[in-house]
């Protein structure tokens, strides 16, 4: 029933954008049957840019996400973390008047970061664990990132792409559940990740055609 009103809104619109390829990313997620007539696969977005850097973290920890589940996953991180002797920073998720940063041992706890500061750490990191949204998805796509997604329970999206990714050797995977820093590292080690060779600016071409007709409310004159 959802699907069949998701169609009726989208069939309203001159175009429906998908922001993915064929069989790319959001796997059946974006495998609509019957597709609408208008849709249009866009390639996946991101606001992330590739930039040489230095590697200055083994693990680059990123929450995100409604709570409890966000505060629950960060606990069982942290109690992990101390422990370990990996250079670990945990980006919290937490936008506050001001950024926070707190460093104890070999590990950085910061509250939250621009787009700008998490692409820099991203970038700088050897292996990023974090939750299986796609927007997550996409960025570490734009940056051929190596990452552990850990999907939200109860979230079904989630649960699926993080399977569908790891199967594809994209991504690995790991439930919360029973997680283990310790197991996870281990397995990175000789997880056969595939490189993220996407087109990722395809969509500037919709919006170039979008931007020529007339009839658009984008349309610049000539």
């Amino acid at each position: 029933m959802a699907s069949r009103l998701h169609k009726h809104y989208i069939k309203r619109f001159d175009q429906c954008w998908i922001p993915d390829v064929p069989d790319g990313l959001s796997g059946k997620l974006s495998a609509l049957s019957p597709k609408p007539k208008n849709y249009q696969f866009i390639g996946p977005l991101s606001r992330m840019e590739p930039e040489k850097s230095d590697v200055h973290y083994d693990i680059a920890m990123i929450l995100s996400g409604p709570e409890p589940q966000r505060t629950i996953f960060e606990k069982i991180l942290l109690e992990q973390a101390y422990k370990s002797t990996q250079k670990i920073i945990v980006v919290q998720g937490l936008p506050g008047a001001e950024k926070i940063s707190k460093t104890k041992n070999q590990i950085t706890l910061v509250n939250y970061l621009d787009a700008k500061e998490l692409n820099k750490v991203i970038c700088g990191s050897s292996l990023v664990i974090s939750r299986s949204g796609y927007t997550s998805v996409m960025d570490y796509a734009r940056l051929n990132t190596r990452a552990v997604l850990v999907p939200t329970p109860g979230q079904p999206e989630q649960e699926y792409l993080a399977k569908y990714l790891s199967e594809q050797k994209y991504f690995m995977s790991a439930p919360q559940t029973n997680f283990s820093l310790e197991k996870v590292l281990e397995k990175s080690e000789t997880f056969p990740f595939r490189p993220l060779k996407f087109p990722l600016d395809l969509y500037k071409a919709f919006i170039h055609d979008l931007r020529q007709k007339k009839d658009s409310p984008l349309h610049i004159q000539q």
